[in-house]
This record gives C-alpha cells, sequence and structure tokens, in this order.
C-alpha cells in the first residue's frame, strides 16, 4: 500500500506541471478555448468583429489564468496539488 502512496505521489508530482495559463497552452487548446468564449460573448451581446467583442474574449481568457492561479495558490498553501486536465481544473 506504501509503493500506491509513492506512486501518486510522484505522479503528482510530475502533474502539478501541467499547462496552466494560455501562453502554456497548445494550439488546439488555445482554439478552444477563445471558441468557448467566443460563444459566451456572443450569448452576452457583443457583435464579433468589433472591439467590445475582442475584448470580452481577452477578458474571459485573462479571467481563466486568474482563476486558475488564485485556485493552485490556495491549494498549494492547502497542501493540495491541481493539474488542467482536457481544460478542467483537477484538485487532489
Amino acid at each position: 500500500m506504501r509503493i500506491v502512496y509513492c506512486a501518486v505521489a510522484a505522479a503528482a508530482f510530475v502533474l502539478s506541471g501541467c499547462q496552466t495559463s494560455f501562453d502554456e497552452m497548445t494550439p488546439e487548446e488555445k482554439q478552444i478555448l477563445v471558441q468557448q468564449k467566443s460563444e459566451d460573448c456572443k450569448t452576452f451581446g457583443y457583435k464579433q468583429g468589433t472591439t467590445a467583442f475582442a475584448q470580452c474574449v481577452q477578458s474571459g481568457v485573462q479571467e481563466r489564468d486568474r482563476d486558475i492561479s488564485r485556485q493552485r495558490a490556495a491549494a498549494a498553501s492547502s497542501g493540495t496539488v491541481c493539474n488542467i486536465v482536457g481544460g478542467t481544473l483537477v484538485c487532489y
């Protein structure tokens, strides 16, 4: 059983270096995130191709990065490890 805990701890350590910010994402992940934020902005009434629409998408991406940073900081102070898995923050 102790080996299992060590293996989980090692895996958690390796995964703790997973991508977190928009700058570190793969092009495919970036495209998916921007598409999701674009759809959100459209539902808020912004028209695609306008400055306001671009600002809405940009602020959505930045807010995601800030949320992840806050969650990681909170988790780190409590000894929890968090990682991005398929675009979702998973903490354990």
